[in-house]
């Protein structure tokens, strides 16, 4: 079986681990220059000239496509221009006072957290910026919990899979084994993990200088946070140098298949936990994550459920729900005899205590849902001579005189035109017009019947 997998598979290209960002700041007297000037704007350039100026120039600056010693400098003081600029407070606070101390680069609520331009919806919006430009190589891929690459804002931790998997209703309340198969990232078994190529080295990384952090500075204030590009180790895969089976990731998408036992009792929206099969870490040592199955049980022909509990709809005769007796029900655990007591109604509910489902988690076979078993009592579209005589006696239904008179009237008149005539169809119409009286008088009787029992469709005669 093939589990419906609920996570994107696609492999984003790292550069190298993921590894949470940290932020420190020490005061420092600097000038800047007018970002403006830094991205090549005028001051009425509107929000996405700036933008656009801003990726181009990032473009050509980017340290890993730049190989100018200045470029690193040029692309820091870059980022800062444009996180003044892409924020209409803080660009108003430049237009009006310029750079100042204290001012700029910070958003309410400093020194509680930093509000900057290097949160995931911030300016240059985290992935977003190097999605935009290098077409996703750094963005999230392969399900991993806030990607892998060179977004430095992600977590290291392996994402967990989730996959949906169609059962029976009855597989769902009494358990089964079932083997499914998912995608799934995996370490690459050629490099181990490591995305080079045999003999083949990491490069020191050219916009940290190897250290792991990037200086900013913002407001009179320097900062160090995590480096963007190699994610804080310092290094980072060289084109050249990347295994050729995973392309420098270290890391592949693979079909797994693993045999799954679930337990009694489940029911659509449950989820079976499978620890260590889902993603592998990326770039580094750490827990896989785990397979989350979602489940989704299909309906029974003849059974519904309300959580433990087991419904039914069973038919009980006419003379049974009268009189009493036993009908057969079916169970999850096959047919037994219901005792029907004289005079159950129609819709009238039973229940069969221990007969629903396992209750999920519960040790003891004995702790069950109930089944509740609805019982319709079937009206018998024809009746004979005798029973319906019966029933009329017993419900005090029989004809009046007057009404036998006229009904041995009828039918004088109707033989003696049949004889009269000697015309087959006269004695036709004769029988006809007899037998439609016939059935007018059954039917109400059907109808007292209903009305005596408290049945649906019951009319006055």
């Amino acid at each position: 079986m093939v589990g419906r997998s609920r996570q994107p598979h696609g492999l984003a290209e790292p550069s190298a681990p993921i590894q949470k960002r940290s932020f420190h700041a020490t005061t420092i007297a600097q000038s800047k220059r007018d970002p403006y000037e830094v991205i090549g704007v005028s001051k009425n350039a509107s929000a996405s000239e700036i933008k656009k100026a801003y990726y181009q120039k990032a473009k050509e600056l980017h340290p890993d496509s730049n190989k100018d010693p200045a470029a690193k400098d040029k692309f820091v003081e870059l980022q800062s221009a444009y996180e003044i600029l892409s924020d209409d407070k803080k660009r108003a606070e430049f237009d009006q006072f310029g750079h100042a101390e204290g001012n700029a680069g910070f958003g309410e609520g400093f020194p509680g957290g930093f509000q900057g331009g290097f949160g995931g919806g911030g300016p240059m919006g985290g992935a977003d910026f190097f999605e935009h430009i290098f077409g996703g190589g750094f963005g999230r891929g392969a399900g991993t919990r806030g990607g892998f690459g060179g977004n430095p804002f992600a977590s290291q931790l392996p994402a967990d899979v989730e996959i949906e998997v169609g059962i029976s209703f009855m597989d769902a309340a009494k358990g089964t084994e079932k083997t499914v198969s998912y995608q799934a990232i995996a370490s690459c078994g050629d490099c181990t993990g490591s995305g080079l190529k045999k003999g083949a080295k990491k490069s020191k990384c050219s916009v940290c200088g190897g250290t792991g952090q990037q200086i900013f500075i913002r407001g009179g204030f320097q900062l160090s946070t995590t480096c963007q590009t190699c994610s804080g180790t310092g290094s980072y895969v060289p084109p050249g140098s990347k295994c050729g089976t995973c392309d420098g990731i270290g890391a592949v998408q693979k079909m797994n298949t693993v045999k799954v036992s679930i337990p009694a009792g489940v029911d659509t929206g449950n989820r079976v936990r499978v620890a260590g099969k889902g993603n592998a870490p990326i770039g580094g040592p750490g827990r896989p994550g785990d397979l989350h199955i979602l489940i989704d049980v299909q309906p029974h022909p003849r059974f519904s459920r309300k959580g433990a509990d087991v419904l039914v709809t069973v038919e009980v005769p006419l003379h049974v729900a009268l009189l009493g007796g036993t009908v057969r029900v079916p169970t999850i655990d096959g047919d037994v005899d219901l005792k029907i007591p004289a005079g159950t109604q129609p819709e009238e509910v039973k229940r069969l205590a221990r007969r629903g489902t396992r209750i999920v988690n519960r040790a003891s076979s004995l702790d069950r849902g109930d089944q509740y078993v609805t019982l319709r009592v079937a009206i018998p579209k024809s009746l004979t001579e005798r029973q319906r005589a019966a029933l009329e006696d017993a419900f005090g239904l029989k004809a009046s005189p007057q009404q036998q008179q006229s009904a041995e009237q009828q039918q004088r008149q109707a033989q003696a035109q049949s004889s009269g005539s000697g015309s087959g169809s006269a004695a036709g119409d004769g029988a006809s017009h007899h037998h439609e009286g016939e059935g007018g008088h059954k039917a109400g009787i059907f109808d007292k019947i209903k009305k005596g029992l408290g049945m649906k469709g019951s009319e006055d005669p």
